[in-house]
């Protein structure tokens, strides 16, 4: 209790000195109080957990994993390095350690996507309400974990000014979600090629190679392959997750368009057999309802680019990568983010000298 009590002050004092934009105060307050309370409740629903919680296996193995060394930055390697630094530096309870994650990780990533747009317009302000009143979205980011801190980075790269900060937000991405540092790397090069090339662009583009290069690679040797080519990605994606498909909430086979449905629509109302499968679909056709407006009434200018086709690309990619109901629980937690990120990078910011009004535009159709 009293470790929990000093990593709590810390943490809020370390945050609160992250200036949060007027318009949004009573946004953030909100949404601090929402990873306080969850992660204190995920916290005591997992600390008794055998196995199969990461928050858990990383505050466990943390300092047994920096005594003995890694032999790689990639995936929970870099988790139990943090873990381990941090109890080794001062000794913490599982709760204090999830508030580090929910606070410090996925609390301050939420205040850089609000500094995007300091003043933001009506819509801005609405879609934040709305994502606010997510519980799922803040659960999942209520811990020490891969997905907190992939908040924080993703969240860095669109929202940081100074290069060398997001192209370091982009390293970390890479070592804690290959395919999803793919994924925006992939978005930014085409925004490169679309745009007027600023100075920084050759930075990026040899950082993407290099993304790209160990990326792709260390996925392939993940899923079990041996050569890395367009053939075995595209089979080895459709393979995804194989050993994790035995639950009686299963999807239906990656490779198929019926992957789609499944990953956002599932469970579906006939086999929903608790509240939490009632919470899971209830909030997941508010997801759909939040990206549809997020997507679909947006004013795409190149400032605005790379993030909205780092939405649609994560859109056709989580279902063809993820096994079960409870997975795309956790990973559709990313999509609500990546829209309020879309959103603030249009919110009424002045237009560079550089840059086209709009590439084109996608209005929501109202019925007369």
């Amino acid at each position: 209790m009293i470790s929990s009590i000093i990593v709590f002050a810390l943490a809020t004092y370390g945050v609160s000195r992250v200036k949060v934009p007027p318009a949004y105060r009573n946004i953030a307050r909100v949404n601090f109080v929402m990873f306080v309370i969850l992660a204190i409740g995920f916290s005591a629903l997992t600390e008794d957990a055998s196995g199969g919680v990461d928050s858990l296996k990383f505050y466990q193995r943390g300092p047994i994993a920096l005594d003995a060394g890694f032999e790689s930055l990639f995936q929970a390697d870099l988790m139990y390095f943090l873990s381990g630094a941090i109890q080794f530096s001062a000794p913490i309870s599982y709760t204090a350690f999830n508030l580090v994650g929910a606070i410090v990780f996925s609390y301050l990533g939420l205040v850089i996507i609000m500094r995007m747009a300091p003043v933001p317009d009506r819509k801005t302000i609405l879609l934040w309400w709305f994502f606010t009143i997510l519980p799922g979205v803040h659960f999942w980011n209520a811990s020490f974990g891969k997905e907190s801190l992939q908040l924080l980075a993703i969240a860095s790269f669109f929202g940081l000014k100074k290069l060398p900060l997001r192209l370091f937000a982009l390293l970390v991405l890479l070592m804690v979600r290959p395919h999803i540092a793919l994924v925006l790397v992939a978005a930014e090069l085409a925004r490169i090629m679309l745009s007027r090339k600023s100075k920084g662009d050759f930075l990026v583009l040899l950082v993407a190679v290099v993304v790209a290069f160990y990326g792709l690679s260390y996925l392939v040797t993940r899923l079990g392959g041996t050569e890395l080519s367009f053939e075995v990605m595209l089979r080895l994606f459709a393979e995804f997750g194989e050993e994790w498909r035995s639950s009686s909430l299963r999807l239906n086979d990656t490779s198929s368009i019926l992957a789609y449905p499944d990953f956002f629509l599932r469970p579906y109302p006939a086999e929903i057999a608790s509240w939490a499968h009632w919470a899971t679909f209830i909030e997941t056709l508010v997801v759909l309802v939040f990206l549809g407006w997020t997507l679909f009434a947006s004013r795409i200018t190149t400032r605005q680019f790379s993030p909205w086709l780092f939405l649609v690309l994560l859109i056709l990619l989580l279902p063809l990568i993820n096994p079960n109901v409870g997975t795309a629980a956790r990973k559709k937690q990313l999509l609500p983010v990546a829209g309020l990120i879309l959103v603030a990078a249009g919110s009424r910011q002045r237009r560079r000298k550089d840059e086209p009004r709009v590439l084109f535009q996608q209005t929501a159709t109202t019925p007369s």
